[in-house]
């Protein structure tokens, strides 16, 4: 596992700010009484995995860590946790209604971004040379 770098602390922060933005935007676009046009033309469920999957993915991206499986682990009881209280709150808003199929989909957005995650950082790494240092490289001009 890679150490946690400056720019991966910073790309760590943007991410959390990101995510909350996130939430915030969800929340309100899934209790709005009535959808804009644009919205309902777009398939429903599409609109749920899309918005988990992201949500995953800042998720992932915001919480750098040596131990990857807690952090998907945590992921997925998060946002399973989060689609339960969305599905079950849209159910008191007018013209929403609580749908199975929309936390079927919720999951399987945040499964499909924990496995994209997943291998775009297992390519990253097995694409980076054991060892390169950007403190250790040498400056590039001659060496006389």
């Amino acid at each position: 596992m890679q150490p946690i770098t400056p720019s991966r602390r910073r790309t760590a922060r943007i991410a959390a700010g990101l995510l909350v933005i996130d939430l915030i935007a969800m929340f309100v676009l899934t209790h709005v009484p009535t959808l804009p046009k644009a919205a309902r033309q777009f398939h429903d469920k599409w609109a749920h995995f899309t918005a988990f999957f992201v949500l995953t993915t800042l998720y992932c991206i915001a919480t750098p860590g040596r131990r990857p499986w807690l952090r998907y682990g945590s992921a997925v009881v998060l946002a399973a946790g989060y689609a339960i209280f969305d599905e079950w709150t849209q159910g008191w808003v007018a013209g929403r209604h609580r749908d199975p199929w929309d936390f079927l989909a919720d999951l399987a957005g945040t499964f499909s971004a924990i496995v994209v995650y997943v291998l775009f950082r297992y390519q990253f790494a097995k694409n980076r040379p054991v060892g390169t240092d950007r403190s250790a490289q040498p400056s590039g001009g001659p060496s006389e």
